[in-house]
């Protein structure tokens, strides 16, 4: 009988759950203990927690399944990370385009009758109206590409 009696106490032992129990004290301050509060004045809440899991409560999955969705994941990452390096060159162009439309309209403005070199390696001197023209130009340039 006691052999009885041991057999099924290990067994409700086993599988039944844990108690954790919470308090505020009166200094507001939040308790949590495997024990209820000593000052009987303070009320407590039980909170009940699993010990032991089933194997109904993992999931079923085989190593090939688990193989795939780390392969899935390393992918997105990769992808992730692809587009975040992408992301970070075009950055780094448009602050380049930017500091240099920056020193050139600088250099327009300070220059006054300056001789510029075309294409074709001519000097040319810009008159008011190209002046302008080149103002818009790099005007609109610090806009498009620098971050405000």
């Amino acid at each position: 009988m006691r052999k009885a009696l041991f057999v099924i106490f290990l067994l409700y032992s086993s599988s039944s759950l844990a108690v954790i129990y919470h308090w505020t004290t009166h200094e507001g301050v939040q308790k949590y203990s495997q024990s209820p509060p000593r000052d009987k004045s303070i009320s407590s809440e039980k909170i009940y927690i699993k010990k032991h899991f089933n194997d109904s409560d993992v999931p079923n999955t085989s190593l090939q399944q688990s193989a795939d969705a780390i392969a899935k994941s390393n992918a997105e990452r990769k992808i992730a990370s692809d587009k975040l390096d992408q992301e970070l060159v075009q950055q780094r162009l448009m602050n380049d385009i930017c500091h240099r439309a920056k020193q050139s309209l600088a250099a327009l403005e300070l220059s006054g009758n300056r001789l510029y070199k075309d294409a074709s390696g001519d000097y040319l001197r810009l008159d008011e109206e190209a002046k302008n023209k080149q103002r818009q130009k790099l005007n609109k340039q610090i806009e498009e590409n620098c971050l405000k």
